[in-house]
């Protein structure tokens, strides 16, 4: 500011002079005078180049005028003043190296220029030389700041081209070519060139692809508005779709304009047609209630599972439509009026499967009703042949089917059943204790006690008729009988055994008791086994005793012949 009033005050001066040199001849001196005091005032402002160019054209004149006097005040003012110049280029040169360490380029330019300006008067070469220097060098990393800016910029554009954004990749391409030409950078000029090129066969390739696809759009448009084909309808609309996206694309606006012209048509017939599809689908869902109430009141099982499969179909294409219709939903781009849409076919969807449940549990109830039914004629059956035991199990399975399906009159007459059941399992149990007894007897060889068990036994498996039962006692009973024989038979050998061993005919009475031994010992006759074993010991312990008498008398024989031939 302070150097703009002192050029504005020198430029008035010299005009003044100059119309007073005009006027009144006005001398060298007066002029160098003036001189002198604009360089005076300009250097006590700190105005140190300006003070430089008055204080040397006073000189000028002085010298030209040989005033001894004006030359040396000048000359000591010109000392002054170069002493200012270097002090100022010297600060301005240090704030500019500031600056370029601070990578502030721009600034370091500025304040460099304007300290080599300072040493430019003195003049000092070698002050100007390192500002120049400087300078070079600020530039040449600006420079390089460019060329970085410059290579962001088209990596950012790769990146966006590759990305398909070719609306900004081709504002970042020019963007760095324009750097890339302001520093005359050939190989950044001839990438960036190639890269549009690319970006232009690109866009080229989508407008021909979005142009396809609206074509198609219109081809389907025109074949639904025939046929009145939802699905026609819904093509059209993603072919249109995609055809305004690759538009937006690129930025065309005619096309993006047509085909969300053609959009809008395709949503007001897809609505209109939506009404259709949502009227015949509540009709299947109604008409599919109607035959599941139906199977509900029908008693005939096979009429009841025709209706209940009517339901099934009806009601599976009402869902079919409203799932249809619930994918044309999710394409709606108004996000509150597609979460409306969405949410209200899901609820149709929801419902359709929840009646679909209740056929198929119907069917089921069906089927296991009828399986009881069959399973509770089995278990009658076996109640009647008196195999109590498999009638429960099947009386207990029917009941909980029929249980499971909610069908009481079929468990209050299976629970008769397994009440009758039951009364019969406990006169089994009591028949199949006697049994045992008898069983356990008839191991013992105790075939009268065997007998009086197998009989009570016997009379209960008649009286439930169990055949099973009943059998297995006469195959018991045949058993008892031979065993029977058995014992009479040995104790008959027993008897005899006893009559030989009365008659000291031992040998017999150990035959005898053997067999009889044996035979005991087969129907597990422990008594008996006992008693013949004593009898042979005893048959052993008189032969013995009879073996020693005779051997006894044998030497009395023998010792009473020796006497008597002595």
């Amino acid at each position: 500011m302070k150097r703009e009033k002192i050029l504005i005050g020198t430029t008035l001066m010299i005009f003044f002079v100059f119309i007073i040199n005009n006027a009144n001849a006005i001398s060298d001196r007066d002029l160098a005078d003036a001189y002198y005091q604009q360089a005076k005032e300009a250097y006590d402002t700190g105005d140190c180049v300006n003070a430089s160019e008055m204080a040397n054209r006073a000189l000028t004149l002085y010298i030209k005028i040989n005033y001894e006097e004006g030359i040396s005040k000048t000359t000591t003012l010109i000392g002054d003043i170069k002493t200012c110049l270097k002090e100022t280029g010297d600060e301005l040169y240090a704030t500019a190296m500031d600056y370029y360490n601070k990578k502030e380029y721009e600034n370091c330019i500025t304040f460099a220029r304007r300290a080599k300006e300072q040493y430019s008067h003195i003049p000092d070469p070698v002050g100007m030389d390192k500002c120049e220097k400087l300078i070079q060098d600020a530039e040449r990393e600006i420079e390089k700041e460019k060329v970085k800016r410059a290579d962001e910029l088209y990596e950012t554009a790769m990146r966006l081209y590759e990305d398909e954004n070719l609306i900004e990749a081709p504002i970042k391409a020019k963007e760095a070519l324009d750097i890339y030409t302001e520093i005359n950078n050939d190989e950044g000029i001839s990438k960036c060139n190639a890269l549009l090129s690319a970006i232009d066969r690109r866009i080229y390739e989508i407008k021909q692809e979005a142009e396809t696809n609206y074509r198609r759009a219109n081809d389907h448009y025109k074949k639904a508005t025939e046929t009145e084909s939802f699905d026609d309808f819904m093509k059209a609309k993603g072919y249109a779709e995609e055809a305004k996206g690759l538009f937006d694309k690129i930025g065309d606006k005619d096309g993006y304009a047509k085909s969300r012209d053609l959009i809008t048509i395709v949503n007001g017939e897809i609505e209109r047609l939506e009404e259709e599809f949502k009227g015949k689908a509540d009709s299947y869902y109604n008409e599919g209630m109607t035959e599941l109430l139906y199977c509900k009141g029908e008693q005939d099982m096979e009429k009841a599972t025709g209706f209940c499969n009517n339901a099934k179909q009806k009601i599976e294409k009402a869902k079919s439509i409203y799932y249809q219709l619930y994918e044309w939903a999710k394409d709606i781009k108004d996000y509150k009026k597609r979460d409306e849409k969405k949410k209200f076919y899901i609820g149709k969807i929801n419902k359709c499967d929840n009646r679909l449940k209740e056929i198929e549990d119907e069917i089921g109830r069906r089927r296991d009703i009828k399986k009881a039914e069959d399973l509770f004629v089995d278990a009658n059956t076996f109640f009647t042949q008196g195999d109590c035991r498999n009638a429960s199990r099947f009386a207990n399975e029917a009941r909980s089917l029929f249980d499971k399906a909610n069908h009481f009159p079929g468990v209050y007459k299976c629970e008769t059943l397994i009440y009758q059941i039951n009364e019969c399992l406990e006169k089994l149990k009591d028949a199949d204790r006697y049994y045992k007894n008898a069983t356990t007897y008839y191991e013992i060889a105790d075939p009268d006690n065997a007998t009086i068990m197998l009989k009570k036994a016997r009379q209960i498996y008649e009286e439930v008729n169990n055949q099973e039962g009943i059998e297995k006692c006469n195959s018991l009973k045949e058993k008892i009988t031979e065993m029977s024989k058995k014992k009479e038979d040995a104790n008959l050998l027993i008897g005899e055994a006893e009559m030989y061993f009365e008659q000291n005919r031992f040998e017999d009475s150990i035959k005898a008791a053997e067999k009889a031994k044996a035979i005991y010992e087969e129907i597990n006759y422990e008594e008996g086994v006992s008693k013949a074993k004593s009898l042979i010991e005893d048959n052993k312990k008189m032969i013995d005793i009879h073996s020693r008498e005779a051997k006894r008398n044998m030497m009395i024989t023998i010792g009473a012949i020796l006497l008597a031939i002595t």
